[in-house]
């Protein structure tokens, strides 16, 4: 989750506040394997969107660990297309991104770093995967429910492949019902979006008008299920560790200099 930590910079007193953006969530129960086309928008000066490509033909979330991460064979997801039963339920997702919380790339750490949230709002599923579980038949129906609270994109730049994470809560689905998860329990998507036609260049933001194209399509592929953030997290994470190891240098040249002149 994303963090605001305070570093305190020998050299002026001040009190710096930065964010971090990786998330690194875990899964400790009920996972579901996926893979989703999806289509990015750098949308000019307003905040991009990463979202799902919906159209109806399933093939995407395969495969669900009800007992997970105990060792066990997982349930399979069909999708009834109207025109036949096909392997992989739908995935339906829909993300923003409103800030960079990149820094500086003295530290090799990721050189784009975007943030942000679901596009429903409060209380909105903004992550479904539909269908039905086993062989059983049809109707397809809501499987999995996540209100997305916190997102991050991020990675190497000029590379187009980069590491997605979010985490939210649980809204519905017949999952969550039919395993008596509370609404309101803590879920995670954790995966990479790899994206055919856009590679963001260093310090990317969400408002820059620089990059082209506009839109790409591209692939997300990875795992949802109920989780946390470790408590690593807690310590600063990418971009507040570059400005909290120059405050540490920093505080340190100023001892050294104390010392020689005390000598």
């Amino acid at each position: 989750m994303k963090r605001i930590f305070c570093v305190v910079a020998a050299l002026s007193g001040m009190t710096v506040s930065v964010t971090a953006a990786p998330i690194t969530p875990s899964i400790d129960a009920h996972l579901i394997n996926f893979a989703t086309s999806l289509t990015y928008d750098t949308n000019g000066t307003n905040d991009d969107t990463l979202i799902s490509t919906d159209d109806g033909s399933g093939g995407e979330a395969t495969a669900y660990w009800p007992a997970w991460p105990a060792p066990g064979l997982p349930t399979g997801i069909n999708y009834d297309t109207g025109a036949g039963t096909v392997f992989g339920g739908e995935v339906e997702l829909g993300v923003k991104f409103d800030a960079s919380d990149f820094v500086s790339s003295f530290l090799p750490f990721p050189q784009v770093s975007l943030t942000g949230s679901g596009l429903g709002g409060q209380g909105v599923a903004d992550f479904v995967i539909s269908g039905f579980l086993g062989g059983a038949g049809g109707p397809n129906v809501n499987l999995w429910e996540v209100d997305i609270s916190h997102a991050s994109l991020y990675g190497y730049s000029n590379f187009g492949t980069y590491t997605f994470e979010a985490m939210g809560t649980i809204v519905g689905g017949l999952i969550p019902q039919q395993q008596q998860i509370d609404i309101g329990s803590q879920a995670v998507i954790r995966g990479f979006v790899t994206l055919s036609d856009l590679a963001f260049g260093e310090g990317y933001t969400p408002d820059d008008l620089l990059v082209n194209p506009g839109s790409s399509g591209g692939v997300l592929a990875g795992q949802t299920g109920l989780g946390f953030v470790p408590p690593g997290v807690s310590v600063p994470e990418p971009s507040s560790l570059v400005l909290l190891f120059t405050a540490m240098a920093t505080m340190g040249m100023v001892a050294v200099r104390r010392r020689n002149r005390n000598s």
